[in-house]
């Protein structure tokens, strides 16, 4: 194996180590995020806000989301008066 070779081999597994790594980081924010267990429809509202202020979802997502998640905070009110 020739200098050139080896040098390009050490590139190219320098890259790839680094999309891995680049992937994981994107997959655990996502997994952290918007999908655990727990959240609120207004918690999750905030996240996907500051998602679309950051520029990871489209204002058209984002209106989107809200929709769904609008209607799942009318409903918790609701049922929240109904048990009171």
């Amino acid at each position: 194996m020739s200098p050139a070779t080896a040098a390009q081999f050490a590139i190219w597994v320098s890259v790839l180590f680094a999309l891995i790594v680049v992937a994981w980081i994107v997959v655990q924010r996502f997994r952290g995020g918007a999908a655990s267990e727990g959240q609120t429809a207004s918690d999750m509202l905030t996240k996907f806000q500051e998602m679309r202020q950051e520029g990871d979802i489209s204002e058209k997502e984002y209106r989107t989301i809200k929709s769904v998640l609008g209607e799942q905070l009318q409903r918790s009110v609701k049922d929240g008066k109904d048990k009171g």
